[in-house]
């Protein structure tokens, strides 16, 4: 729970940005797999900018379709309902760490880190069967939001935070709660429920830190490797914040040796061993910090 204080002083921002109504009401009818094209698209072409800046990704390289995409609903039908949630949170992100720290370099390390551990966070969830993938893409890439709020709007904390942990040699999170009672987590989840996001994307926010959390409800099958876990979303998002840890991409953080305690269960870990994606060491399989790498570069080269 944020101290009051510092929810008045984030509430007299008045630049905070919101979602969008229009592309808040649009994630919210994805939480429906059978929602139409047709329903979506009448949405996000009411939002002039939005509809350009789809149009925009979708006609990039990356997708490589042979015809101009010409319309919402054709990119919706070609994309797909995932890449469409993915796209859409990924301009939300892109934008909120435009807005700063206003140290050029930070903001693209923080840029780089929040898109790889979405790519992270989906990858993971299509080799452990988690459904929809799009969720846990955007798990991923909004996770550590409060990293960036703490950036764009408590500049003189943000940099505090990095002078206490050098001074201390303590992890980062523990270095937050030092300067400012609390954590990006508490950060995080504060901005979650202000912009009314998907209950479970805001528990993910919240909870990714804590070794142990409270369950909450998953429709996983029985079977899943998942299944058993107190917050199997959170545990994906933790899990791809470890795997940018080791692929070099934390290094904002200020954590070398030191790291901030995650959510990631024994029994997710004893599987990724099993399966050939984490050494006994914990370390990550270098064939897939590169399989990693590659799809992560493919979307970095998005215009976002």
């Amino acid at each position: 729970m944020l101290e009051p204080s510092l929810q008045q002083r984030l509430r007299r921002v008045e630049s905070l940005p919101t979602i969008p109504p229009i592309l808040l009401q649009v994630l919210h009818l994805l939480e429906n797999p059978e929602v139409s094209a047709s329903a979506l698209a009448d949405l996000i072409e009411r939002d002039q900018a939005l509809t350009a800046r789809l149009l925009r990704i979708a006609n990039s390289p990356l997708y490589g379709f042979p015809r101009k995409v010409t319309t919402i609903r054709l990119a919706i039908a070609l994309l797909g309902n995932d890449t469409l949630r993915e796209l859409l949170m990924g301009t939300v992100a892109y934008d909120f760490v435009r807005l700063g720290p206003n140290h050029e370099q930070l903001r693209e390390e923080l840029w780089r880190y929040s898109l790889y551990c979405a790519v992270a966070c989906r990858w993971l969830a299509r080799r452990l069967g988690y459904r929809p993938l799009g969720e846990a893409f955007v798990a991923g890439l909004l996770h550590d939001i409060g990293v960036l709020l703490a950036a764009a709007y408590l500049p003189e904390e943000f940099a505090a935070i990095f002078r206490y942990q050098a001074r201390h040699r303590i992890a980062y999170c523990e270095a937050e709660l030092a300067v400012l009672g609390t954590t990006h987590a508490e950060l995080g989840f504060w901005l979650a429920e202000r912009w009314g996001l998907p209950e479970v994307l805001a528990i993910v926010m919240r909870d990714h830190h804590m070794p142990d959390p409270p369950p909450y409800p998953s429709s996983l099958p029985p079977h899943s490797p998942l299944a058993q876990l107190n917050q199997p979303l959170t545990a994906l998002a933790a899990c791809a914040e470890y795997l940018a840890h080791h692929a070099g991409l934390r290094a904002w953080s200020g954590e070398e040796q030191l790291h901030s305690p995650l959510y990631f269960p024994t029994a997710l870990r004893q599987h990724l061993v099993a399966h050939g994606v984490l050494y006994e060491s914990g370390e990550p399989e270098p064939a897939i910090l590169e399989e990693l790498h590659a799809e992560y570069l493919q979307l970095a080269n998005i215009p976002w």
